[in-house]
């Protein structure tokens, strides 16, 4: 479906799909979205883009729900609307979701979701595991006998008190292997990732009882799913260089002479999709124009991400940082946080290596996400602020960085990732058309 109506309103958006590698696929009926948005912004009088990019596990079935439910969200702030109006007359919008492969075993393109179900019998269980696993983790088949190993101690073995010697090593080369980035994580130690998952089952035993007949952080694929989380990570911020910084080059360059300003959303890994189509993969790359305007909701990306020395490596600045040295956000950046975010608050580090004793609320940790945390390292353009009804003034400032504790709205819970994805409401929308409405 190329082109998809938002309930209960008049806007449509367009839903650009990207593949793993970050190039667009096509649409069902051979045409190529990005065209259609340029040649919008080309022909008609759109004053206003808005992109937004859904988080990890999403399929397009999940993304085309995300964005529905975001977008009707986003566009039944009324008053905002008009307040918005008011300070651009011609105000015309302009609507994208971006979606990127993030789900293991999703719906990409038809035939529904594949279930993969360790616990059922037979041969193919191990093939069919590994031949998925490959495909999440982006890998080649010089991996599979390493995968091989683990799943099969996984069904042979019940409860182990530690790693067998082969399914370690099985880890340690398949980590080598895929040459994922350290710089967000301890050195890989899959004995220490496997322990610390079974001291996560014991404090959350009660949570994690009604998950799916039985969740476990602590069984034998404790560290797959850990590769699993930096592989996919990984590919946010390679998909938002390529293929998103791409599209939002080719936007800002397809309506020369007019005052087209840039609103940017993203939600947990999104968040690096988003920030990464700005920032590009250098200052070469970075977006010709700064955007007006950045969301992050629930962000799974590093709290220091923006700094100039991040705490713990003094001699390097955040990986996004050169987006606040060079003026890039020409408005605000809004981050939304909240306690009950299981995701950010618990997995983020757990994921990282990092040993589980440290007092958050007293000491900033070395590995967490914004989600929990908030943007951090930059206290003379950041503030903390609680989140509003969807009636307040923020009067939010151009070039600063607004942390919303925002706890009091995102707080409806699932199993296992808290409420990390409960962000539609009018008072997050709200923020956001304040973040928009900066002169």
């Amino acid at each position: 479906m190329p082109i998809r109506q938002i309930p209960k309103t008049t806007q449509d958006y367009y839903l650009i799909n990207f593949d793993s590698k970050g190039a667009e696929r096509a649409a069902n009926d051979g045409r190529v979205l990005s065209q259609l948005v340029l040649d919008e912004l080309k022909n008609q009088p759109v004053t206003d883009v808005f992109v937004m990019s859904h988080g990890w596990l999403g399929d397009i079935d999940d993304a085309q729900a995300q964005y529905d439910k975001w977008m009707a969200n986003l566009w039944n702030c009324a008053d905002d609307i008009e307040a918005v109006k008011k300070k651009r007359p011609n105000f015309r919008p302009l609507l994208i979701g971006l979606h990127w492969p993030s789900k293991p075993f999703g719906n990409e393109d038809t035939g529904g979701a594949f279930d993969l179900n360790l616990a059922a019998e037979g041969d193919d269980v191990v093939v069919n595991a590994v031949k998925n696993q490959l495909a999440l983790l982006d890998a080649s088949d010089e991996i599979r006998p390493q995968l091989e190993t683990i799943y099969n101690a996984y069904l042979e073995l019940d409860e182990p008190d530690s790693l067998p010697d082969e399914v370690r090593q099985a880890y340690l080369e398949i980590n080598s292997r895929l040459g994922l980035d350290n710089e967000e994580r301890e050195a890989f130690d899959p004995e220490d990732i496997f322990q610390n998952g079974r001291a996560a089952d014991e404090e959350n035993e009660d949570d994690f009882a009604n998950f799916g007949g039985g969740f476990s952080w602590g069984d034998l694929l404790a560290p797959l799913r850990v590769l699993s989380f930096w592989r996919m990570k990984d590919r946010a911020r390679s998909i938002g260089q390529s293929g998103a910084n791409d599209l939002l080059r080719k936007m800002q360059q397809a309506a020369p002479g007019r005052d087209v300003r840039f609103h940017l959303m993203g939600h947990s890994f999104g968040c690096i999709v988003v920030t990464a189509m700005t920032a590009g993969s250098s200052d070469a790359t970075m977006a010709p124009n700064p955007v007006h305007s950045m969301l992050l909701a629930q962000g799974a990306m590093s709290l220091w991400a923006f700094c100039p020395k991040i705490p713990h490596a003094k001699d390097k600045a955040g990986a996004f940082n050169r987006l606040v040295k060079n003026n890039r956000i020409k408005g605000a950046i809004v981050t939304t946080w909240s306690e009950h975010d299981s995701a950010v608050g618990f997995f983020y580090p757990l994921a990282a290596g990092l040993k589980r004793q440290v007092d958050f609320a007293v000491e900033l940790p070395k590995y967490g996400g914004i989600g929990a945390f908030g943007i951090q390292g930059l206290d003379d353009i950041a503030e903390g602020l609680p989140i509003q009804k969807k009636d307040h003034q923020y009067n939010f400032k151009a070039g600063r960085i607004y942390n919303l504790a925002s706890g009091e709205v995102i707080k409806e819970k699932a199993l296992v990732i808290g409420a990390h994805s409960d962000i539609a409401h009018p008072e997050i929308a709200h923020a956001w058309w304040q973040s928009v409405a900066i002169d």
